[in-house]
């Protein structure tokens, strides 16, 4: 998985500038700081990101109040339209958490993470010497999500931008209305050069928002990926862990596996209060009605666009049905195993050792 966030990282460096640097080997993400020059253009991209999304949502409310769609002759045209516009409204909400705390506290990330080698190491010290003698803790076999996150950001690379190109040409993008009666108040007499200008403003605000978009949802995925499988792995060490018995059959802990439990309460309440209790219910309640947009819009888009401009339609539903429940690592979710260890101790001996 380090693989992948190296890998998301070198991808983003060049498009949209990200403080971080990946060592494999070591498993850690390095946050420095970028060049004045750089974190103007962050300042953009995301501004951008964030005016785009409410543009799009200001507009399907405008749209819904005044019918003015239904005074045009392509009616097909509008519906894509609309479409267009709620599925950039939901997306980008379902993510903007993520791009919030890359843009205004990237080191949480680094905070987040590298301390997941640590509680993995200490895991197998404690599995080692415990009566257990199966040996390192043995991570489960992930490839599937490996490729998975590959596949993505293959596609963040190569094919996304090109359709969103495409949809600028094919003036199909929410900007197109917006953009074009501005550039026709400034000038009411139509040109081959004012059409080009207006493609080309659309087209340039159209790449910085999708980029400020793919490194958010890219992030999101990485991250929460990242964090359910390494957890999982602690977890399963903890709970498979084998004791000596007193003679009424209590537990005897050692003072490794109380240093595991706190460190893993300390950082899972940290990821909790700076993360996951404002980013999960978010990426839960739009992500949801994202992938039920995606799932309608696979069957009722099928005539109505043409086929380059369609296959984003159900290959977004793919990936959210695939992702949208992989991030949740809340405490709820990561806290609740653990918690039944946890239970067995006792609320003194627990005072005691933490103590």
């Amino acid at each position: 998985m380090w693989r992948v966030v190296e890998t998301f990282v070198n991808q983003f460096r060049d498009r949209n500038p990200i403080p971080y640097r990946v060592s494999v080997d070591r498993e850690e993400l390095t946050y420095f700081s970028l060049s004045k020059k750089q974190s103007t253009f962050v300042n953009i991209s995301f501004a951008v990101f964030v005016l785009h999304t409410i543009y799009c949502f200001l507009r399907v409310v405008w749209l819904w109040k005044s019918g003015v769609w239904r005074q045009n002759q392509n009616q097909d045209l509008e519906i894509i339209r609309i479409y267009l516009l709620l599925f950039l409204t939901f997306l980008p909400l379902s993510f903007a958490s993520m791009g919030f705390v890359i843009f205004t506290r990237p080191i949480i990330a680094s905070f987040i993470i590298n301390p997941l080698l640590g509680l993995k190491i200490l895991a197998n010290e404690s599995k080692l010497c415990s009566h257990d003698k199966t040996g390192n803790l043995c991570p489960p076999n992930y490839a599937i999500l490996i490729y998975a996150m590959k596949f993505q950001l293959w596609l963040s690379n190569y094919p996304f931008p090109a359709i969103f190109i495409g949809v600028v040409i094919c003036q199909i993008d929410p900007l197109y209305p917006a953009v074009t009666s501005l550039i026709s108040t400034v000038s009411s007499s139509s040109s081959i050069p004012l059409g080009f200008l207006s493609y080309l403003i659309r087209a340039i605000l159209a790449i910085i928002f999708l980029n400020e978009l793919l490194k958010a949802v890219n992030a999101f995925f990485i991250v929460g990926l990242l964090v359910v499988c390494s957890v999982s792995q602690i977890l399963q060490v903890l709970n498979g862990l084998t004791y000596k018995k007193e003679v009424w059959g209590v537990r005897i802990f050692r003072m490794r596996e109380f240093k595991l439990y706190k460190q893993l309460m300390i950082w899972m309440e940290f990821t909790n209060q700076n993360f996951c209790w404002f980013a999960v219910p978010q990426l839960i309640f739009f992500g949801v009605s994202f992938l039920i947009l995606g799932i309608y819009g696979t069957i009722r888009m099928r005539d109505q666009m043409q086929i380059l401009l369609y296959l984003v339609v159900p290959i977004a539903s793919l990936l959210a049905f695939l992702f949208v429940d992989k991030p949740g690592f809340t405490k709820g979710d990561v806290g609740g195993e653990s918690g039944q260890v946890v239970e067995t101790i006792g609320d003194s001996d627990w005072a005691f050792w933490l103590s």
